[in-house]
């Protein structure tokens, strides 16, 4: 518990301050363009609320032309209930993997 804690005070640098990803030396980081987080002891706060570090990197790094999308083992309504997002309307990976939307919220797979 205090190794979580530890984690979610700490911040990590702006991306504002950094270059956008298309003009990173590296041809790998140049082709990045999702954003994917797990949702428990990730993007969410030790309390399971939207955590304001996790939400800043959402806008920062949709800001730089990524596109974000949550990979967990939730299915979508819980996903929805915990970041307080819409998430019909984005890309996603819900329930382990069973349940996988593309661009704008469509449906690809499902188990």
């Amino acid at each position: 518990r205090r190794l979580a804690s530890a984690l979610y005070r700490h911040r990590l640098p702006s991306l504002t301050d950094c270059k956008p990803l298309s003009a990173c030396q590296s041809a790998r980081l140049r082709k990045v363009v999702l954003f994917l987080s797990d949702m428990d002891g990730t993007w969410l706060s030790p309390r399971h609320s939207p955590s304001p570090g996790g939400v800043l990197a959402i806008e920062e790094a949709e800001k730089a032309g990524l596109t974000f999308c949550f990979a967990t083992g939730r299915c979508l309504k819980s996903a929805q209930d915990a970041s307080c997002m819409d998430l019909t309307c984005r890309p996603g990976i819900y329930s382990n993997g069973a349940i996988v939307h593309g661009a704008a919220g469509k449906e690809l797979y499902a188990l």
